[in-house]
């Protein structure tokens, strides 16, 4: 709201910013070159999480899901890890375990969170193992089971 406040007054030469995190935000003159203050973490299990994306690329599956495994040394429920290590065991054409992999992070945040409805790109990677295992109906079912879902209840699918 207070960005909309300032927002609303600001001109064209202002811009807004925050010095620092316990800072109110506040309007100044771009002229003066004063910025916000970007706050950055660059922990270890970013860089391994970096460098597993880089093996990932470069369809090194193995290795790249090896540095997912020590990322997850740091914090296990970590999603991102998690997904990329679903999406190394499709690549390696091994769907049931990649469906174990996506299943922790769908399930820490609809038990742990108690969120509505999954992550969407989570769940669009577990109905894609689904369909990978052969497991048509449980895939569309899955599809319809969110609020936003994937699967429009219009389409059928062929058999």
């Amino acid at each position: 709201m207070q960005w909309f406040n300032l927002n609303r007054n600001r001109r064209a030469n202002q811009k807004i910013i925050q010095i620092s995190p316990f800072e109110p935000l506040r309007i100044v003159d771009t002229s003066l070159g004063i910025t916000s203050s970007h706050i950055t973490s660059d922990g270890s299990h970013l860089a391994l999480l970096r460098r597993g994306d880089e093996l990932l690329l470069r369809r090194k599956y193995e290795e790249a899901e090896s540095v997912y495994l020590k990322c997850l040394n740091y914090y296990r429920y970590m999603p991102e890890p998690q997904l990329r290590l679903a999406l190394c065991n499709l690549y390696r054409g091994n769907p049931k375990s990649a469906l174990s992999w996506i299943h922790k992070p769908i399930q820490f945040t609809l038990a742990e969170y108690k969120a509505i409805d999954p992550d969407p790109v989570e769940w669009a990677y577990f109905i894609l193992a689904l369909l990978c295992l052969g497991r048509v109906d449980e895939a569309v079912k899955r599809g319809r089971q969110f609020r936003g879902s994937v699967i429009p209840s219009s389409i059928a699918l062929a058999g």
